[in-house]
């Protein structure tokens, strides 16, 4: 019997050793509850999943729901609380761009999940590569890259998990690989690769979308100790079909790719001082009295004097991403989820914090208001529920408010005489009494295309109301009666605009890489700057201007001069990176920061 016993022994280890044990990750692809199938295909993968015993977890990966909405979270989460094993999550743009709490939901209903997991084979990162705000191109944030434990794993080989691929679509996807260098990365991302070229080192792979087809599919990841298998699970085909496989043997190791992330062009700007606080800042800044103030995405607002040392800093414990304000000595402040700070600009004390109890979907501005017979200030600002606020400054107490929409209110706000120009995310554009809230009038476009994340600038000369529309067509509104007095087809603007009022014309950014100037006087098209070839496939964050010339941020961390002679040309590349704030200190002289938190001063020529 003994010898029966060790012969079964030794054949059981002979197997294990032949047949080596695998582990099975199921992963959904683009869901999108609260699509035309979303809830019925999720519900079918979901049950599919709990049939198979030999399934250990779940990534849902990319759009988990079709507009970002609350309902459509809560739909998604019905559904996947009735899986057997745990599941984690890394949102698409939806979830991210059109939702109230910018992809907090997550964290909200399914609890903070851990970004760095460590598997029997392999290290798994949950790879964040969506800005908070619409900036076209993906970007990992500079607390991942700084986060020192995603990278010093003894394992070889790392499994990422992102919505955008790791190539040439994420604008500073080699430095996060030159982290992992001599390892070896398997990327599985929601949106297929563009350009293999660029990270051929890595290897790509593309879930299958849950949403595309007419029937649902999702994938199951096998892994062993020397080989990784993606398989197909459809509704027409249950059987799970081998999709790709590959010995990891055979993956190649991560070869470090060296770029240049501050390059100075030394015949048209002087550097003057670079700071970087290494934390994302999307909110552009102010600066005044000889010292800047900007917020951080993780509430931190800092005073920083000339020289670039801190001053004080004031922590919100809120997430910041609409502007900052400063009305003598007080700085004004909001967090995403609406709670409203004064703060004393000289020393940083909170002097009063008020919850408005909706998230913040705009910008805030001030107006001039009386109130309670005094003149004083009022705060203006728009809700993801469609309501626009107007409280006093110094008491913080609601002087009115309106719902004209019930949808989420997008655009910077526009302040003109006594009105309040803003947009909601159907493109409706809305003029309101600045005294009372009440509407004066209200227009829309009409255009071919629906596009959610299209934003564009509204401006103002006075008279007039400018804006364009989804499809790049430029239109200008009268500012009393809201109804349109001309246009312009065919632009291709991206939306961005900037309107020079002493010549009277307008800059509007083409995507064919071109700034037109247009004449607001005869309307005709003055000039066709061509921009440096850089800048192809970028578009404008900020503008400032200084003197004659035009100082230009754009999203892929350029920023370019426009002369009085209507020539462009780069002043300075600011790492890889978009500029999310320009000021201009005085004369020529300018301030800029990026979205990572590097400050650079600099003096044009």
């Amino acid at each position: 019997m003994k010898y029966i016993f060790f012969l079964f022994l030794t054949l059981l280890f002979s197997a294990v050793c032949l047949f080596p044990q695998e582990r099975f990750t199921a992963l959904i692809t683009d869901p999108q509850t609260g699509s035309k199938n979303g809830e019925n295909f999720l519900t079918s993968v979901v049950e599919d999943i709990n049939n198979r015993n030999e399934i250990e977890s779940v990534v849902i990966l990319g759009n988990l729901t079709f507009r970002g909405k609350e309902d459509e979270f809560l739909a998604a989460k019905s559904i996947l609380d009735r899986l057997k094993i745990p599941v984690s999550f890394v949102g698409g743009s939806n979830d991210i761009l059109l939702s109230e709490g910018k992809g907090n939901e997550f964290n909200q209903y399914w609890g903070n999940s851990t970004r760095i997991l460590n598997q029997e084979f392999n290290n798994r990162i949950s790879l964040e590569t969506i800005p908070k705000q619409i900036f076209t191109k993906g970007h990992i944030p500079i607390e991942i890259l700084n986060s020192s434990e995603s990278y010093n794993s003894a394992d070889n080989l790392i499994l990422t998990f992102s919505y955008y691929p790791l190539d040439e679509s994420v604008d500073n996807w080699f430095t996060y690989t030159n982290k992992l260098e001599g390892k070896k990365i398997v990327s599985f991302s929601a949106l297929p690769v563009g350009n293999e070229k660029t990270s051929g080192f890595i290897k790509h792979i593309n879930g299958s979308s849950l949403r595309e087809g007419k029937d649902w599919e999702y994938n199951i990841i096998g892994e062993s100790s020397d080989s990784l298998k993606i398989f197909t699970v459809s509704e027409k085909k249950n059987s799970p079909l081998l999709l790709d496989e590959c010995a990891k043997s055979d993956l190649r190791e991560v070869t470090k790719i060296d770029s240049a992330q501050t390059l100075i062009y030394p015949k048209n700007a002087e550097l003057n001082i670079i700071s970087s606080l290494d934390r994302s800042t999307y909110s552009p800044s102010i600066y005044s009295d000889g010292k800047l103030f900007l917020a951080l995405e993780d509430g931190r607002i800092i005073c920083l004097n000339n020289s670039g040392e801190k001053v004080w800093d004031y922590n919100t414990n809120g997430s910041i991403y609409s502007s900052i304000l400063k009305d003598r000595d007080l700085i004004i402040a909001m967090t995403s989820d609406g709670d409203l700070f004064t703060i004393n600009a000289n020393n940083g004390d909170l002097i009063q914090v008020i919850g408005t109890g909706e998230s913040i979907s705009s910008d805030i501005r001030l107006i001039d208001l009386e109130y309670n017979e005094l003149q004083t200030k009022g705060i203006i600002f728009g809700t993801s529920s469609g309501n626009i606020y107007c409280y006093e400054l110094y008491s913080l107490e609601m002087v009115w408010d309106n719902n004209l929409t019930n949808r989420k209110i997008i655009s910077h706000l526009l302040i003109t005489k006594d009105k309040i120009i803003y947009r909601d995310d159907s493109q409706t554009y809305y003029c309101v009494n600045a005294v009372n809230g009440l509407l004066i009038w209200s227009w829309k476009p009409r255009t071919k295309s629906t596009n959610l994340f299209f934003q564009c600038d509204v401006i103002s000369d006075g008279k007039s109301v400018f804006i364009v529309d989804s499809d790049g067509n430029l239109h200008s509104i009268d500012l009393l009666l809201g109804t349109e007095t001309w246009n312009k087809q065919k632009l291709n603007s991206s939306g961005k605009i900037l309107i020079k009022k002493e010549s009277n014309e307008l800059f509007i950014h083409s995507i064919k890489n071109i700034i037109l100037v247009i004449s607001n006087t005869d309307r005709k098209t003055r000039e066709e700057i061509a921009l440096p070839e850089e800048l192809k496939n970028s578009i404008p964050t900020c503008w400032a201007s200084g003197n004659d010339d035009v100082i230009v941020g754009f999203n892929n961390g350029f920023i370019i001069k426009i002369d009085s002679s209507k020539k462009a040309s780069i002043i300075l590349f600011a790492g890889n990176s978009p500029i999310s704030s320009l000021v201009n200190t005085n004369a020529n002289e300018f301030i800029a920061i990026n979205l990572d938190g590097k400050v650079i001063q600099f003096t044009t020529q």
